[in-house]
């Protein structure tokens, strides 16, 4: 990971160049956070060209920092987004990257757009930066809008991951908190009238690594990757069924003070207790939480031992009754 920023508490090192701005407004680009009451916290960079009840003219970028691929042989871009009130998505909220030597400005393609129409979250898809290995670079999001369309542009949970020569990742600096990878599940499809079980599902968003269900008692995993009209790419765990999730193949030997982080929420209200976690070689304490019928809940795990190689989800058939979803798996160190 050479670059993350969430805009959990601000728009970080990114900046706003106001081309246009519209008739009445003073921003386009504005961060926003909060907790609705009974909600779950949200975060974001948003554009907006509405104003007073009308579509308004502009053009603006927001752009980030400087990201140094000098070493990085490949890389890859990801963010989280909504769109709202679309018109012309394609061309009116896009990506554009450019050298730091050049300031060479080229437009490059978002795979996964959302519908345009709702408030529904879908990531980006993996952005290949690759041209731009062994470069410095910046990206920026360019809104568009007109007096047809002034679309609402919602970013977030941006990150570049890179590698480095031989293979190896772009060492962060001792000392620093790194995440060392989060797992959102990309945007699984049904095949059939189905969505893709566990051991079947290709569309992981760290293809690197490993994933099994260890608890398949058939052919198949009857745990599944799949996404409702309101939630995005999850893992589901049905109910009354043994089933699971392992991540391996990850590297943890240069790194402490592990953190554990993921989403969790049920298809009825229920708790934290319907699951069990381990950690390596070490079953989790996960804090009694409960949630709300299909609201996520986020659990946070700063105990977890060191030089872990595997994480693992269990489902019981007794306990899970309601049906489980997981998200947003993240496991962060400290660079030694």
């Amino acid at each position: 990971m050479v670059f993350e920023e969430s805009f959990a508490t601000s728009q970080g090192n990114f900046e706003i160049d106001n081309k246009q701005l519209p008739e009445g407004g003073t921003f386009v680009w504005k961060h926003d956070a909060g907790t609705p009451e009974g909600g779950n916290p949200y975060y974001y960079m948003k554009a907006s060209a509405f104003i007073n009840k009308a579509a308004k003219a502009s053009e603006s970028w927001l752009i980030s920092p400087e990201v140094d691929l000098s070493t990085a042989t490949n890389a890859t871009l990801t963010f989280m987004h909504i769109i709202n009130h679309a018109g012309d998505m394609q061309t009116q909220q896009t990506l554009w990257v450019t050298e730091t030597s050049t300031e060479n400005w080229q437009q490059v393609t978002i795979p996964n757009y959302p519908a345009g129409n709702n408030w529904n979250e879908v990531s980006s898809g993996n952005i290949d930066l690759s041209a731009y290995a062994g470069k410095k670079i910046k990206f920026a999001f360019k809104y568009v809008s007109t007096t047809a369309a002034a679309a609402t542009w919602e970013v977030y949970d941006v990150k570049v991951v890179a590698n480095g020569e031989g293979g190896g990742s772009v060492t962060p600096e001792p000392g620093q908190e790194t995440t060392i990878f989060i797992e959102d599940f990309g945007n699984p499809e049904k095949v059939g009238n189905y969505y893709p079980n566990v051991d079947k599902y290709t569309g992981w968003s760290n293809p690197d690594l490993t994933f099994t269900d260890p608890y398949m008692t058939a052919s198949y995993s009857e745990a599944s990757i799949r996404a409702t009209s309101t939630m995005n790419g999850h893992l589901w765990l049905p109910a009354n069924k043994l089933s699971g999730l392992n991540i391996s193949g990850f590297n943890t030997s240069n790194y402490s003070n592990l953190k554990l982080s993921f989403d969790i929420t049920g298809n009825k209200d229920g708790d934290t207790n319907l699951i069990t976690l381990t950690c390596g070689n070490q079953v989790m304490n996960i804090p009694l939480t409960e949630f709300k019928q299909n609201s996520y809940i986020t659990v946070e795990l700063t105990d977890v031992p060191d030089n872990i190689t595997s994480i693992d989800f269990k489902s019981e058939a007794a306990t899970n009754t309601i049906g489980i979803r997981i998200d947003n798996i993240k496991l962060m160190g400290t660079s030694k």
